[in-house]
């Protein structure tokens, strides 16, 4: 009799719990994509928007940079210092293939972002074909596709080298590993250049002289984090 007095008791504790999970779930309680906490209703952001992505509590663990800065002519922006926890977002997207986390880098932003760069068409940083099959998607695209723009992966990778495997002087040659597929696509456009992280800038670099060359209307740059010691910036006032 006293195990099955346990067990009733049990049993009725553990339907209580999970009919509080399900009315929760029958609410459709935001959850956030990076801790799996659910987001509070009453938060500035949940007010401002419909399905928030990541709760504030992990947004405000990245470090705000919201820094101007010139590269080979070209202004650009950064939106967060890269450090570690900007870092472990973006390898457990990247790297982890945790694709439900793609929203969240600009989720507090992202509106801003779309009137700022409003009539500009987005060229992401490539990925080398092998890397985005292994993973499903383009990790680069699917940031920046929150901003609502036109996307034009126009510029791709020749090979599969990775600038992490490559020395500070070979990173400085990466141009020859790109290649853009086609210069009408960007005649006359105001052209957006995106990356996730920015390092020494030789990517970027490259990427501005094969856009220059398809005569746009105008380029900028805009990047998730910056590295601290990012080498061939030249930072300006906002």
């Amino acid at each position: 009799m006293r195990l099955k007095e346990k067990l009733s008791t049990y049993l009725t504790k553990s339907r209580k719990r999970w009919n509080t999970q399900l009315a929760q779930l029958k609410l459709k309680t935001p959850i956030c994509k990076f801790c799996g906490n659910p987001i509070e209703s009453n938060s500035f952001h949940s007010l401002i928007s419909d399905s928030p992505k990541i709760c504030y509590k992990c947004y405000s663990s990245l470090t705000n940079l919201w820094k101007s800065f010139s590269l080979d002519g070209v202004k650009g922006f950064g939106l967060f210092r890269y450090d570690d926890n900007i870092r472990g977002m973006i390898y457990q997207f990247k790297g982890c293939y945790d694709y439900e986390l793609a929203p969240i880098f600009l989720e507090y932003n992202k509106n801003y972002f779309r009137y700022k760069f409003k009539n500009y068409v987005v060229v992401p940083a490539p990925s080398s074909k092998e890397s985005n099959e292994l993973r499903g998607f383009n990790h680069v695209i699917e940031i920046f596709t929150s901003l609502g723009l036109e996307i034009i992966p126009c510029i791709e990778k020749i090979d599969n080298v990775k600038q992490s495997d490559l020395s500070h002087r070979e990173r400085k040659s990466i141009g020859s590993h790109l290649n853009l597929q086609n210069k009408t696509l960007l005649r006359n456009k105001k052209v957006l250049l995106c990356d996730d992280v920015m390092t020494t800038g030789s990517t970027l670099k490259a990427m501005i002289k094969l856009v220059r060359s398809c005569s746009p209307k105008d380029i900028k740059i805009f990047v998730i984090s910056i590295r601290q010691n990012a080498t061939q910036i030249r930072h300006e006032n906002d």
